[in-house]
Parts: structure tokens; sequence; C-alpha cells
């Protein structure tokens, strides 16, 4: 229990520090692999997807799927993204990752869920700072995911079936060999 008390505090902690510098727009960009990253997120939330009955699966469809990013931010974005999949699953579920070309010069990192989905009136708002639909939490996780993908040169989408699912779509610039912006 004092272990995922204290890795709690810690991933607060790293919240709270993530959103102060956002306003202050530091990044430590590098070229960084895509798939290095997603298989980070999904290693850091396999155990509570399996406590939740919650499937993970994965489709890589590019070759090199090198991103000039910052890593620790842009897993924060996706975790911040994933947590609210999961939550949204209701006994069992599954969640997907994939990548995708999008275009010549993007890459499309999809993130779909088979929870409750999100009507559109909510939708349309999911993204603003303290929006939130549920009892406990303060409504930054989007918006934080929001303005990391925004700061990486990124759009960050949203499409919702009330009872079947949500799906995430984040697009961001992206090199194939890794040496241009």
């Amino acid at each position: 229990l004092s272990g995922v008390v204290g890795a709690e505090i810690r991933r607060l902690d790293g919240i709270v520090s993530d959103f102060l510098s956002l306003s202050r727009r530091r990044f430590d960009l590098r070229v960084q692999s895509m798939v290095e990253i997603l298989e980070t997120v999904i290693h850091l939330i396999r155990e509570e997807a399996a406590s939740r009955s919650v499937t993970i699966e994965t489709q890589w469809q590019v070759d090199k799927p090198l991103v000039y990013m910052d890593a620790d931010k842009m897993k924060q974005a996706l975790i911040n993204i994933v947590k609210n999949g999961l939550e949204s699953m209701a006994g069992q579920g599954t969640m997907r990752f994939s990548l995708l070309p999008h275009g010549k010069t993007r890459l499309a990192v999809a993130i779909e869920d088979t929870g409750t989905g999100i009507p559109a009136l909510h939708l349309e708002q999911i993204f603003n700072p303290h929006y939130t639909t549920k009892e406990k939490g303060l409504g930054l996780g989007l918006s934080i995911a929001y303005e990391i993908v925004r700061a990486h040169g990124g759009d960050l989408r949203a499409k919702s079936e009330p009872g079947k699912g949500t799906t995430f779509e984040i697009l961001l610039p992206y090199s194939r060999e890794g040496n241009d912006r």
C-alpha cells in the first residue's frame, strides 16, 4: 500500500509539474521513436488494464516512426488519454493503439477504446481546462494532452459514439530518417 501511495504522489507531482512547465513551454526536443514511447506507455498501464479486464491491441503501420518530441511530455499526454479510456470501460473492453501514416509528413497515433463513448454535446468541450463529467478529478487531463500535442506542432482530435467507444487521434509531424524537422 505504501508503494502505491508513493507512486501516486509521484504521479500527481508529475502532473502538477507538467502543467506548470506547459505554461513555461520548456521542452527537451529530440528525435524519438514513437513505437518506443507507445510501448513504454502500454507497459505502464498494462496492470491497470488487466485489473479492469481490458485487452490491449497494437498495430504499427509505419516503418521508423521518428518524431521530434519531448518524450516525457508526450508520454504524459498519452497516459492522460489512455486513463480516460480505461475509466470509460466498465467491465471488459479493448484498447487499440495504432500508428499510421497520414499523408507524407504526418504520423497518426490512434488510441481507441470500447468504453461508454462521449455524447456530442460533451465532445465539443473535452479539451477545455476544468471541464469534466467525473465526480473526482480536476478535468485537466485532456486539456494538458491537447496543449502538449499542439506544442509539438500536432493536432489532437476525438471521435466518439455513445455506447460504442471513443477514438483519439494525434497527428504529428514525423521523419522517416529522423534528420528533418
